[in-house]
């Protein structure tokens, strides 16, 4: 592939992928953006899938025992949560994905442990950069 600069670029692996770069000059804006598939339905699809092999454990089953407890215990310590609190409540990081607490909730909401509230907040948690996470109303908090 050649830069607009008119210098052949490099291919360059990073973090799983594949890059062109330039070694003449100090643009990046030459390189074609990558190509994102957009389907709405294939997106739908893959998340039901996902959350799936995440509800069957997959290779987790101890993490997503723990996850179970840890959103228990902390439903019934406060009236209302989010995941940033079951985190912080002493709950390990998940091996492969934090990404698995998501389908742990979404089961304690069809269990009546959570109730929707249909309100959001940025998280807490650095890593995640402030992106919103839903706050949910705890259905057997202790008054």
């Amino acid at each position: 592939m050649q830069c607009v600069c008119g210098a052949a670029t490099v291919t360059r692996v990073a973090e799983g992928r594949q890059y062109n770069y330039c070694p003449a000059c100090t643009r990046n804006d030459f390189m074609p953006k990558p190509e994102i598939e957009m389907d709405l339905d294939r997106a739908r699809r893959n998340k039901a899938a996902a959350m799936a092999r995440v509800q069957r454990g997959e290779g987790k089953e101890e993490w997503m025992k723990a996850a179970k407890w840890a959103v228990l215990e902390v439903a019934m310590q406060l009236p209302e949560l989010t995941s940033d609190d079951v985190w912080e409540s002493g709950l390990m990081e998940c091996p492969g994905s934090n990404r698995a607490l998501g389908p742990v909730m979404a089961a304690a909401a069809r269990r009546g442990i959570l109730i929707d509230t249909g309100k959001f907040q940025p998280t807490r948690k650095a890593d995640s950069h402030a992106q919103p996470i839903r706050i949910w109303k705890s259905g057997i908090h202790e008054r």
